[in-house]
């Protein structure tokens, strides 16, 4: 389902309740008519303006949290011959160098995610020039002295 027709769905009930609010409120209060379809035109015009602002919480990433990772880079808590732990965002995943990686992977050194197999990480080593000009695009500090 496309996500704009998604946010409409989600959006319905609100603007039901709206405009029910409204027919009350005509009904008792004597609101014109006029006052009735603005008021409602205007909070339908609301929902169409946030739609941008909302639209990449109403997206469905098909990829699962394990596939997600794959990229992101990590640092070696116990070496790599072929496994051991890794540190990443704060947590210690399972992991194991990549079938290219015949070289243990000493503690300390950066990895980057290739993948995983259940819920052990293959990684295979950073190369240092990928890290320095991440580094540098960032503007970091560090590298120039």
């Amino acid at each position: 389902m496309p996500t704009f027709v998604r946010y409409l769905l989600i959006q319905l009930p609100g603007a039901l309740a709206v405009v029910a609010a409204l027919l009350v409120a005509r009904r008792w209060i004597e609101m014109p008519p006029g006052a009735v379809a603005l008021v409602a035109a205007a909070w339908v015009a609301k929902d169409l303006a946030l739609y941008p602002v909302l639209r990449h919480a109403y997206e469905v990433d098909p990829r699962t949290e394990m596939e997600k990772l794959a990229g992101h880079e990590a640092v070696v808590r116990t070496a790599l011959e072929p496994r051991g732990v890794v540190l990443m965002r704060g947590e210690l995943w399972r992991a194991e160098a990549a079938e290219g990686d015949a070289a243990p992977i000493p503690a300390g050194a950066q990895v980057r995610i290739e993948g995983h197999r259940g819920l052990v990480l293959l990684v295979s080593a950073a190369r240092n020039d990928e890290t320095q000009d991440r580094l540098r695009a960032r503007g970091s500090r560090w590298l120039d002295g």
